[in-house]
């Protein structure tokens, strides 16, 4: 980083004069708006955060998946089916 680079303010410092400046306006929703930019930058905890996404069906073996949708359909069906019913979901039979 040059010296001259070293004077300039940082991104955070930017939004915040931003900031700072559409609240005195009587900006309330841009203040709002700048302030949800900046606050990851200036907040760690914020910046820290991250999401993590996984499946229950990527420790299933490829048997597990089909039991568990055969599961569901059995719920989906009648509680008490008429005799000689067939038991069929979505044109497929039921076991």
């Amino acid at each position: 980083m040059t010296e001259a680079e070293a004077d300039l303010p940082t991104p955070p410092a930017v939004l915040q004069t931003i900031m700072i400046a559409r609240f005195r306006c009587g900006d309330d929703v841009g203040a709002v708006e700048v302030a949800a930019i900046a606050a990851p930058l200036m907040h760690p905890r914020l910046a820290a955060s991250t999401l993590c996404v996984t499946s229950p069906y990527e420790q299933m073996t490829e048997e597990e998946p089909r039991q568990e949708i055969t599961s569901l359909e059995r719920k989906m069906l009648p509680a008490h089916p008429v005799s000689g019913q067939d038991l069929t979901l979505n044109g497929r039979e039921i076991e």
